[in-house]
């Protein structure tokens, strides 16, 4: 059995704190992140990577509870969901083999439900700062910057209440800025932690996947050039080779 042979990946994180742009990573690392996967939006263009089954299924255990996403039932009206709920936690996993991952920011709120079904489990924490995810969260839903921040604070508490009645499960927390600030490093550190064994192209297409990129970071043409040029003066066998021919193609034509 290869290091690759069985694994269970769960992202967990707020909403808007990197949990897509970590899924993304995953996915070119060549890890199973779900057959029905949400696509491109206007507020991601780099994609959600978030398997639609597992959002159906955590929207209905959240609403059974009385609650959504941005309005959080409490733990004890979650965990009342789980005799009802039991059987399609069970229907959905018992299809998946190998290394495989899901992405949903709900998850945050359910995982309690998922563990008791969930074989050699490692779990991704995304955290980003308040202020950026309350930005994020008002641009995207019109939420006030106040109920953003709060919100954060919901998640990310309930993340960790998890984690002290679970202290031995194996977790690695990921933070967004220096995801985007030094993506060969936090790659590097996902796949020492996860134990999987990647080829060199996957290696390069995560790192390529995570650049900065001015329509997501609002960053300006020029910024985003020398940030590029900073990156791959220092990684040159990195450079994409879309990139290399065009540079070849305007050589050859003078």
């Amino acid at each position: 059995m290869n290091k690759n042979s069985s694994k269970t990946i769960v992202i967990l994180g707020m909403h808007r704190s990197g949990t897509s742009m970590v899924a993304g990573i995953l996915a070119r690392l060549g890890i199973n992140m779900g057959n029905e996967i949400s696509g491109k939006g206007l507020a991601n263009p780099m994609g959600y990577y978030e398997d639609q089954k597992f959002k159906k299924l955590n929207d209905e255990i959240l609403m059974l509870s009385g609650g959504s996403w941005d309005n959080p039932p409490d733990e004890e009206s979650i965990f009342q969901q789980q005799k009802l709920i039991n059987k399609e936690i069970q229907n959905l996993l018992n299809n998946k083999k190998g290394i495989w991952g899901w992405k949903d920011p709900r998850t945050s709120l359910t995982i309690e439900l998922y563990l008791p079904y969930l074989k050699k489990v490692f779990f991704l924490i995304c955290h980003r700062s308040s202020p950026a995810v309350a930005k994020s969260l008002k641009k995207r839903n019109n939420m006030s910057i106040e109920e953003g921040i709060k919100l954060r604070e919901i998640y990310e508490r309930r993340i960790e209440i998890f984690f002290s009645k679970y202290p031995n499960l194996k977790r690695l927390d990921l933070n967004y800025e220096e995801i985007l600030s030094n993506p060969k490093k936090s790659i590097n550190n996902i796949i020492k932690f996860l134990k999987i064994q990647i080829t060199n192209k996957q290696f390069i297409n995560a790192i390529n996947f995570v650049l900065p990129n001015e329509r997501l970071h609002n960053i300006s043409k020029r910024m985003l050039l020398k940030r590029r040029i900073k990156f791959y003066s220092k990684h040159p066998w990195l450079i994409p080779k879309k990139i290399i021919d065009k540079i070849l193609e305007k050589f050859l034509k003078k």
